[in-house]
């Protein structure tokens, strides 16, 4: 079975590097890695080019990310898909571990999600994520859950092809495509976000995505779930509606510290932003537990 790993790049030179190699030296050899070049300006398209016949590179011109997904799904010819941030890692055994998970589920009816370590810009560990796992729950509980965030990092998502095929692809004008995707999939096809215990790859913080990584959930979230839900047949619909109000009030204060967190990062010295990070890292595992 062939593995097509799409990576949408835009102004990453600091990083691109590391991810492009940590996607071609995998322990499952029957991959493809595609870059989709969003119109760098910084050198990240010539990084690019070094790899060259290794990757396959397409061009586009500030499109956006969920359109370059889009791009890299479409040409590519692998029967999964993995998608990868241009500043995150694979662990090696990401693929062929993944892809035993996959055996044993119906392939157009999950995307499965893993874990990951956090990294920061010398890409040294300064964090975990554990995923907690959902699998046993009915699709009722699993679905308003979803209402309030994506299952898995997107840089752990792993799926089929088929998924795209019956659910379509990414949303090119909703700011929040990973999250939009997630909840038209599991809201209205029936995609079940499978949890595995894989640990996947390197999640990066660091001061340039900080904020467009973690905080970019909040902004106009309630309204995608809103409209996915105009979608449901209304009997359906009031049952998430009551359950969206109530984790809406449970979210307010979250926000609130959420949005403050990092413009104090700026004026601290290294170390103590690095144990700050942490320590915010574990307030959103908390936050997390408070789902179940």
């Amino acid at each position: 079975m062939k593995v097509s790993i799409i990576i949408p790049v835009y102004n990453s030179v600091k990083f691109l590097a590391e991810c492009i190699n940590s996607a071609l030296n995998q322990s499952y050899d029957n991959i493809e890695v595609i870059a989709v070049d969003d119109g760098s300006s910084d050198g990240s398209f010539e990084i690019l080019e070094t790899f060259v016949p290794k990757i396959k590179i397409i061009r586009k011109n500030r499109v956006g990310v969920a359109a370059a997904r889009n791009s890299g799904i479409q040409a590519s010819t692998g029967e999964w898909i993995k998608l990868l941030d241009h500043d995150d890692v694979l662990y090696p055994e990401a693929i062929e571990n993944l892809l035993a998970v996959a055996g044993n589920l119906n392939h157009s009816e999950n995307v499965i999600y893993g874990n990951v370590d956090f990294i920061n810009a010398q890409s040294v560990v300064i964090g975990q994520l554990t995923e907690l796992n959902y699998n046993s729950k009915d699709i009722f509980d699993l679905n308003t859950i979803t209402l309030d965030r994506n299952f898995g990092i997107p840089s752990t998502w792993f799926l089929h092809k088929t998924v795209f095929e019956k659910c379509g692809f990414f949303d090119e004008i909703t700011q929040h495509d990973d999250f939009e995707f997630h909840l038209r999939c599991a809201l209205l096809f029936d995609v079940r976000f499978y949890s595995s215990d894989v640990k996947v790859a390197k999640y990066r913080i660091h001061p340039e995505q900080f904020t467009w990584k973690v905080m970019r959930k909040f902004k106009n979230q309630d309204l995608i779930a809103l409209k996915t839900l105009d979608g449901l047949e209304s009997g359906v619909k009031s049952k998430y509606l009551l359950a969206l109000k109530q984790l809406r009030s449970n979210r307010s204060l979250f926000e609130k510290a959420a949005y403050l967190f990092r413009p104090v990062l700026k004026f601290l010295p290294v170390n103590v932003e690095i144990r700050l990070r942490t320590l915010y890292l574990k307030v959103l595992e908390y936050q997390r537990l408070q789902d179940i």
